[in-house]
């Protein structure tokens, strides 16, 4: 089966299931093109539509390519070891998911604070994925 038909095989399945939520992850790079179906249109509502962030992926420009898919709902994914992502431009993101990696060092709790908080100022969800330890988080808010 070539790429094609897997994807038109993929899609079919999405169509087919709207009692579920599909989580689709794109790389979001300056190369990629997102192979979406002919009927996309805004989005199919149950089909949520992230990127991984970090430093070496640049980003800024993974969420402004992000924001330009057509999505009901759009994500992202950051990890603590892929270093300081600096100021986050979330808009148009309504989750953001931290995933800690159980076989690194638990995450400095000032890098994770800082992704929670600038989440909660632009009224981001989070999550977070494989979480297993208990850290202080302390914001503003005390």
């Amino acid at each position: 089966m070539s790429k094609g038909e897997e994807r038109d095989c993929f899609w079919g399945l999405v169509r087919d299931t709207p009692e579920l939520d599909w989580l689709v992850i794109a790389k979001m790079d300056d190369s990629t093109q997102l192979a979406l179906p002919e009927d996309w249109g805004d989005g199919y509502q149950n089909v949520w539509v992230g990127c991984k962030l970090s430093v070496s992926c640049n980003a800024a420009g993974g969420l402004r390519r992000l924001r330009q898919v057509p999505a009901s709902l759009r994500f992202v994914l950051v990890k603590p070891g892929d270093g300081d992502l600096g100021d986050l431009d979330l808009s148009g993101v309504g989750w953001l998911v931290i995933i800690i990696d159980e076989s690194e060092p638990p995450p400095d709790p000032d890098w994770v604070a800082s992704v929670r908080l600038q989440a909660m100022y632009s009224g981001v969800a989070v999550w977070f994925e494989r979480w297993n330890q208990t850290i202080a988080l302390h914001d503003s808010q005390g």
